[in-house]
């Protein structure tokens, strides 16, 4: 119940309740109107026909308890004790702690039109009704606690529709399988009867330990009976038979029927109306019908065509109706009291395959035989009449198109008609007429002629063609009228053929490459979507020049989808190049579709950097500097460069604990230990808010005005876009292509889109607290716990109060940098703190350079208060140079102690000095003191005994003036080095002085 299930009831759209809606015992419940009304009983009836269940479960929920059949009346079924002993094996082997069964309607409530009485009452499958649930709509936990219940049940349920009694029918002459009736009987019962497989020939019944009689029944054979058949205890007894053909055709199934108010009085064995006539009938009730299968199509013949004999020797009326479909639109064939014969020719029909029954509502309801007493259902046989050629099917052929053998819209085809002669004379000059008046459909040649057929003979003919206007058909049925003639008589009989929508290649009229380099491979995607009803098949991609290329394989295209097909051009020169895809597919309007392709070469950029294999910066921690970098293009062609900021992965060491990501903000790692006070537990006594979240769009975030301008980089923030996956955006009051939003993740996942999504948000004037509650995955991990604390000064804490298992994809992501789950140490009770520590800005971020030409790009850097270290970074450029779309230009960030500017402003120092570092020895820092009698460019380093350059404290251009600088005793990586010697340089425009320094721990 698809509808139900998205509306959470038990009826579909049409507000009719499914299962009161099956055709064995309908009584019009749920506010069914006729037996198998809606698509969804007419699909699952479809589908259970074309297989040979053994057992048949349906899954309810709202108890917990097995119902077996009846549900329409008391009383047990013929095979209740298979059914018990079945039952109880699946209660024992499920985790349920106690799971009762018995007949729905003594263990549950009476109710007509089930499924459960249908899979039995059609078909003898072993049914039954598993109500899962106490709670009609449990959780998604509780659906998994479930269905771990039921597992071992299941398998066992599978299991055991092994035992019992299994075997073939065949038929005796030719080997083929047969489609039988098997009718299994003890001393003491009779069983309901189950059918063959008409393909295989298999069929099987399960049934307890004992010794058996077994009757089998099919049309067109002579019965068969086999005595003292034992089954075993365990496993089951095979028994193959073989049927010799016989005359009779007889009621093969029953489909549904109705005795209104039910009728308890009668013991309501439907099947005895199945088969020969034996004196054992079904009571209809009073104004109470059935609707029976015969199995195959029953054409027209000359005389009475069908008889219906009653089961007692009272005879009662009745209503006869034939059908093509089992639904209808049913015909009347006319009035009977009982046994009686019935000729189509007299109500001028042609052919059917089902009939209707109707009692003529005489007599009393609430009796024993009440109405019509039906035995059997007969088709009339008459072997010994005229020639009678008869068209038993039609075929397609489609050479013309796409040879697949479906008739498909806007398609021509070859009709060939299946024509057999059921007479018992020869049958000369045969004409066949193939007629159709659907206006969609063109028929050409439609008239064939057959010399001679013998009795018995059939023979495959041809010679009409058939043409289908193109128009979208999704599926069709579409009748052809099929009229043969000989000599004085002719026939017309309806054939039901179907006309199929086809794959429909939709794919771009042609594929322009624009501006593709000169001998570089260059690619694009062109989309074959399939807007047909049916599966398109891909069977071959050509091209006819050296200079385009696709790929080789086959492949199908499912209806409504869509496929990628990369096609290459790699042109050899600057002129223009021209080709053609060739698409060999199923499309029938279009198996040989065409798709022009074409580019001219252009000449190539390329990209170098002059000069510059990577950049270092020496800032101190609160400090701002501009770094620049030069681009050229030594290629023929224009080059354009965007260049963006991104931390160097490979230069950190994982998992990180601290590090500075590409918006400036430091993350810190921190784990909070049992009792620690949680971020944001100063909102706690604030009212949590929840946010609604749209079920039918649970994708679409909810917008939240930030009580506070919310600052990254100098760009302000007013709004937080939230999404129920552990995700938000910064926002502001407009949309701005130059100030997208910036997304936050605080933990990706395949999150379960499942309601309720337990968001809230806690807010005072300079902080706002976000937490999801409950989150799980799509493998049901969970529940995870995650919170977001947003705060004034721009600082951020991400915190993970609960966490399931991780999965390696999972990560956390930021505008600033991504993280997953290997190189961050994340479990419960992780805090990471994010705090704005600086500012990057890239000027002349986008850049166009003609051939030859070079520019500058530079690198503005802010920083407030961010500790003293080493900071990797990488320039992406990323350019259309074709052979190195990405540059990487490492760049690293040295903060070391803070430089200051002592004396007295505006005065300079008479000349250049470089004092005694204070105190000496030190431990562990230590300030160095230089005059600058002018303007120099300044670099002031720390060497170790060996001559090497340890620290960089100053590497920049200074004003005239007094300077001090602290060193920490520490290298440029902030490592902390060994007690020794130490000398310090500095070098000022032409000046140079050195000095020792001792540094102990």
């Amino acid at each position: 119940n698809p509808d139900g299930r998205q509306m959470l009831d038990r009826r579909n759209k049409n507000d009719v309740d499914i299962n009161r809606d099956w055709g064995y015992m309908w009584d019009g419940w749920g506010d069914s109107a006729t037996p198998f009304s809606q698509p969804e009983t007419r699909a699952l009836l479809s589908w259970f026909l074309g297989h040979q269940f053994v057992v048949a479960q349906s899954v309810h929920a709202g108890m917990e308890v097995i119902s077996l059949p009846w549900s329409y009346r008391p009383g047990q079924s013929p095979d209740q004790q298979v059914m018990i002993a079945l039952a109880d094996g699946y209660a024992k082997s499920s985790r349920y702690p106690s799971l009762t069964y018995g007949s729905g309607f003594d263990q549950l409530y009476p109710v007509n039109g089930t499924a459960k009485d249908s899979y039995y009452g059609i078909r003898g499958s072993l049914s039954w009704t598993l109500e899962i649930s106490d709670n009609k709509s449990p959780s998604l936990e509780k659906v998994r606690d479930i269905y771990r219940s039921n597992r071992p049940a299941m398998l066992y349920l599978i299991k055991s529709a092994g035992t019992g009694l299994h075997g073939t029918i065949r038929d005796a002459k030719t080997g083929k399988s047969v489609s039988a009736m098997l009718w299994l009987r003890n001393e003491k019962q009779e069983f309901w009867p189950v059918y063959s497989d008409p393909l295989i020939g298999d069929f099987h019944k399960m049934v307890q330990p004992g010794n058996y009689t077994l009757r089998i029944t099919a049309n067109g054979y002579r019965d068969k009976i086999l005595k003292n058949i034992t089954v075993p205890d365990t496993g089951s007894t095979a028994v193959n038979v073989s049927l010799e053909p016989a005359d009779g055709k007889f009621a093969w199934q029953v489909l549904s029927c109705r005795v209104p108010g039910n009728n308890f009085s009668d013991d309501g064995i439907t099947y005895h109306v199945l088969g020969a006539p034996d004196r054992r009938f079904y009571s209809l009730g009073r104004k109470g019908w059935i609707v029976l299968d015969m199995g195959e199509t029953i054409f027209d013949l000359p005389g009475d065509d069908l008889k219906i004999s009653e089961g007692d020797l009272t005879p009662e009326g009745y209503a006869v109706y034939v059908a093509a479909k089992m639904t209808g639109e049913w015909q009347k064939l006319g009035n009977g009291r009982g046994s009686a014969t019935f000729d189509l020719a007299a109500n001028k029909i042609k052919s059917f395959r089902f009939v209707r029954i109707e009692d003529d509502g005489d007599g009393f309801a609430s009796v024993a035989n009440a109405g019509f007493d039906l035995d059997a259902v007969e088709a009339c046989n008459n072997p010994e009449m005229a020639a009678f050629p008869v068209p038993v099917g039609v075929s397609f052929v489609d050479t013309l198109s796409n040879f697949n053998g479906v008739w498909e819209s806007g398609e021509w085809v070859n009709v060939d008609v299946h024509l057999k002669n059921n007479g018992g004379n020869e049958a000369r000059n045969i004409r066949i007429r193939v007629i159709c008046d659907d206006e969609q459909i063109q028929v050409v040649h439609p008239e064939i002629t057959v010399d001679a057929l013998l009795p018995g003979e059939e023979k495959r003919v041809s010679g009409v063609r058939l043409f289908a206007e193109d128009r979208p058909v999704n599926r069709r049925k579409l009748p052809l009228l099929i009229r043969v003639s000989i000599e004085n008589q002719q026939w017309d009989h309806i054939i039901s053929v179907d006309l199929r929508d086809g794959g429909r290649l939709q794919t771009a009229a042609s594929v322009t490459f624009d501006d593709p380099f000169v001998n570089i491979r260059n690619e694009s995607k062109l989309q074959l979507r399939n807007g047909g009803s049916d599966t398109l098949n891909i069977f071959q991609l050509q091209t006819r020049t050296a200079a385009f290329q696709v790929p080789s394989s086959q492949f199908k295209i499912p209806p409504g989808e869509s496929v990628p097909l990369m096609v290459a051009f790699t042109p050899a020169s600057t002129t223009e190049h021209r080709d053609t895809l060739i698409i060999l597919n199923s499309d029938p309007r279009q198996p040989r579709k065409l798709v022009p392709l074409l580019g001219t070469g252009n000449p190539a950029p390329s990209l170098a950097l002059r000069s510059t294999d990577s950049l270092n910066i020496y800032l101190t921690g609160t400090d701002s500097l501009e770094v620049g970098w030069q681009i050229s293009n030594s290629g023929k062609g224009e080059l354009s460069v965007v260049a963006t900021l991104a931390i160097d992965r490979d230069a950190l060491e994982f998992p990180v604990s601290e590090f500075l990501d590409a918006s400036g903000y430091l993350w810190h790692f921190q784990q909070l230990a049992a009792g620690e006070t949680e971020p944001g537990s100063h909102l706690q006594e604030v009212l949590p808010q929840p946010l609604q979240f749209s079920e039918t769009a649970p994708g679409t975030p909810i917008d939240l005005q930030l009580p506070f301008p919310f600052s990254i980089d100098r760009v302000h923030f007013h709004q937080l876009n939230i999404f129920p996956g552990g995700q938000f955006e910064l926002a502001g009051h407009h949309n701005n292509p130059d100030n997208p939003p910036r997304q936050f993740q605080l933990l990706s996942g395949d999150w379960s889109i499942a309601a309720p999504f337990d968001v809230y948000f806690r807010s005072l004037p300079e902080h706002l607290l976000l937490e999801w509650q409950a989150l799980f995955d799509g493998n049901g991990n969970g529940p995870f716990q995650l919170k977001a604390l947003l705060s004034a000064n721009g600082e951020m804490i991400f915190y993970y109060p609960v966490l399931g298992e991780l999965t390696d994809e999972m990560s956390i992501r930021t505008p600033g940098a991504t993280l997953g789950k290997p190189e961050a140490d994340l479990r419960a009770g992780t805090q990471i703190a994010l705090q704005p520590r600086a500012g990057f800005r890239i000027k002349q971020r986008s850049a166009g350079l003609h051939p030859g030409e070079s520019k500058q790009q530079q690198l503005v850097v802010v920083t407030k208060n961010l500790p003293s270290g080493n900071y990797p970074f990488i320039l992406e450029l990323h350019s259309n140079d074709p052979l190195q779309p990405l540059t990487l230009l490492p760049l690293r960030l040295h903060v070391g102690s803070e430089l200051s500017r002592t004396g007295e402003p505006g005065v300079a120092p008479e000349k250049f000095a470089l004092l005694q570092n204070y105190p000496n020895p030190f431990n562990p820092s230590t300030t160095i003191t230089f005059h600058l009698a002018e303007s120099a460019k300044s670099l002031l380093t720390v060497y170790n005994m060996l001559g090497q350059a340890v620290q960089v404290l100053v590497d920049e251009t200074l004003a005239p003036g007094e300077y001090r600088v602290t060193w920490e005793g520490v290298n440029d990586y902030g490592e902390a080095l060994p007690s020794g010697i130490y000398f310090y340089e500095l070098r000022a425009n032409e000046f140079v002085q050195i000095r020792k320094m001792i540094l102990l721990h």
